[in-house]
């Protein structure tokens, strides 16, 4: 199935398509920066540095098929997109101040809709995002990054 293929049938199963329409539309116009060698630079970074997080934390699956298992997805456009994942593995996009203090692991970040919270717990050698989800019943998902995500992420 093609993305243009993938993206009418998600978009028929929308409840939102609107919001689904500008999330598409942020989605590639930030594929095309992220990977453009002569128009990168214009990305900003905290963008750039969440979109890097978002790939180290996916869910491995995911990653290797090439779409999302949940919303079906093609998972580079997500992970760039500013809504938060279906399946729950990472938060919607973040502004400059919310994402700096979640980054050094200074905040919580939470989705009253579906119930869930993301923290990362960051110490000088390791890197872990904790997932709790409270709705059905209480569950924890630990994801421990390769490196201290503040090096990961600014190696760009």
């Amino acid at each position: 199935m093609t993305n243009h293929q993938l993206l009418v049938t998600h978009f028929k199963k929308s409840k939102n398509k609107l919001s689904d329409s500008i999330n598409y539309i942020y989605s590639h116009y930030r594929y095309r920066l992220y990977y453009s060698e002569t128009f990168g630079h214009l990305m900003r970074p905290h963008i750039r540095e969440q979109i890097d997080f978002r790939i180290q934390v996916m869910n491995k699956d995911c990653y290797t098929s090439g779409s999302c298992k949940h919303c079906g997805c093609t998972t580079t456009h997500l992970q760039m997109s500013n809504r938060m994942c279906e399946g729950k593995e990472y938060p919607p996009i973040l502004d400059k101040d919310h994402w700096d203090m979640f980054s050094k692991g200074r905040c919580r970040v939470g989705h009253l809709e579906t119930h869930v919270t993301w923290m990362l717990i960051v110490t000088k050698h390791s890197t872990t995002l904790i997932t709790t989800y409270n709705k059905p019943t209480k569950h924890v998902r630990e994801v421990q990054l390769n490196t201290p995500l503040h090096i990961s992420i600014t190696a760009k």
